[in-house]
């Protein structure tokens, strides 16, 4: 029975005394038939696969370094790299298929390719530094937090907080270059932006820095102050005045909030910090001893995998945990509805400039955020989405005086007439999170405050503004 289940072996592959040879000449590919010996064959076999091999690793490219920082389980760190993201995952994991249309599904395919999360320098300085850095490009950030001046003091004064905190010295790390790489040595901060070595160098120490201090943010604003206060914390630091400070928060340097954490079925991003952490920046400082038993990313795991979003009124992208919560109260939707219309069909769409300049004149502060709705989709209502400033007057209002406009000066199509769209998907009449009615019934209603206040002998399309809040989850 041991005999039977025995795997036979595989019969040896038969030889007929010469191999089979290709040759490109003049863009043609020839076969040749080479008399040899086994062995003469078996050679040039073996030569053949390790050139494939060779092509293949070639034709690879990023792909392999890609896998490579996957496999390592090591953080990565960009910056604004929300895009970035994205087409490095469109052009190297996901193969001939395209990017998932989900978001749910694309934030599992970060999960799968970066295991060690991916931090955005830009998000932390936006989030947590705004008054050390008003402006959060590369370039800045990097020269506020490398270079002498009010925003290093501050960060220091910062890191100084954190380190009573503690119980132990977290000076801002102070970036060197190894002995013999002295291209960067003297260059102006931002001097070789956008090129790809220095990019990544400005990026990698601009998050050395922020690591500590992100957190000495965080408990500092529990104490109701902020980081604009830091240098003048070192002033009175110096001058012995902080004495009576009040403490730093109770909580660890080391708590983090898991709510948003990563799913049970994802490897949990930014756990361990990577091999010789305290190697990728010299603190120029004899503290360094002191300081590396803890974990620098310990400090920003909370933030682990939150990208910064440009012109959104989100405030994070979440490729771990749940989205941000967001409050479109400010947001309106406007549309022009036909002569005689009730509000409750789907709309057709102004131009921009009319509605930008018409809700300024009638009260809403600042310059409306105007955005045109598509015609097909989820959210075919026409017309488009404003996003107006605190102070704006309510719905109703506005509706009235933009009607009152359209009756003195005309309807506010553009070029060639209104786009019209089918009909809405979404409910009306719409209430407002208050519960005031701010749309019209599907019948007659009984005061429609934009048709009653235009002129008798205006016979063009109804202006309707309604507060996109009070739409459903649709």
């Amino acid at each position: 029975a041991a005999a039977a289940a025995t795997t036979p072996a595989k019969p040896e592959k038969p030889f007929f005394g010469f191999y089979i040879a290709k040759e490109d000449i003049d863009g043609w590919t020839y076969l040749r038939l080479v008399r040899a010996g086994r062995e003469q064959a078996g050679a040039y076999e073996a030569a053949e696969a390790a050139r494939r091999a060779d092509m293949l690793a070639r034709a690879s490219g990023f792909s392999e370094v890609l896998r490579a920082m996957r496999d390592s389980g090591k953080p990565a760190v960009g910056h604004n790299c929300m895009f970035d993201i994205a087409y490095i995952l469109a052009s190297f994991a996901t193969g001939p298929t395209a990017l998932p249309t989900r978001w749910a599904d694309y934030k599992a395919l970060c999960a799968a390719w970066f295991r060690g999360g991916i931090y955005d320098t830009k998000h932390l300085a936006r989030a947590l530094l705004p008054d050390l850095l008003p402006d959060t490009s590369l370039g800045a950030v990097f020269g506020a937090l490398t270079q002498e001046g009010p925003a290093l003091e501050g960060a220091r004064a910062l890191a100084s907080e954190l380190s009573q905190h503690l119980g132990m010295p977290v000076p801002v790390p102070r970036v060197v270059h190894a002995p013999g790489f002295t291209k960067y040595v003297d260059v102006a901060a931002g001097g070789a932006a956008h090129e790809a070595g220095y990019d990544a160098y400005m990026t990698g120490a601009a998050f050395a820095c922020l690591a500590p201090l992100a957190h000495a943010a965080v408990v500092r604003a529990e104490r109701g102050g902020s980081a604009a206060d830091g240098a003048a914390a070192a002033g009175a630091a110096a001058a012995g005045e902080g004495a009576g400070a009040a403490p730093l928060s109770s909580a660890s340097a080391m708590d983090v909030d898991d709510s948003e954490g990563p799913k049970p079925d994802q490897a949990a991003p930014g756990t361990t910090a990577p091999n010789g952490a305290g190697s990728a920046a010299s603190l120029g400082s004899a503290d360094w001893d002191a300081v590396a038993h803890y974990e620098p990313l310990d400090f920003v795991k909370r933030y682990v995998g939150r990208l910064n979003l440009s012109r959104s009124d989100m405030a994070y992208a979440a490729l771990w945990g749940s989205d941000p919560p967001v409050t479109r109260d400010n947001v309106l939707h406007v549309w022009l509805d036909a002569p005689g219309g009730n509000g409750g069909g789907a709309g057709s769409t102004p131009r921009v400039m009319d509605v930008i300049r018409r809700l300024q004149a009638a009260g809403a502060p600042g310059r409306p955020k105007v955005t045109v709705l598509p015609l097909a989709g989820p959210l075919s209502l026409g017309g488009v989405l404003v996003e107006v400033e605190t102070g704006c007057p309510p719905p109703e209002v506005l509706q009235a005086a933009l009607q009152r406009a359209a009756a003195e000066g005309g309807g506010g199509y553009g070029g060639g007439g209104p786009r019209s769209a089918g009909p809405s998907p979404l409910p009306s009449p719409l209430t407002s999170p208050g519960g005031a009615s701010t749309g019209s019934q599907a019948g007659a209603p009984p005061t429609d405050p934009a048709t009653a206040s235009a002129a008798p002998s205006y016979s063009g399309p109804v202006w309707r503004v309604q507060s996109y809040a009070a739409y459903s989850d649709a």
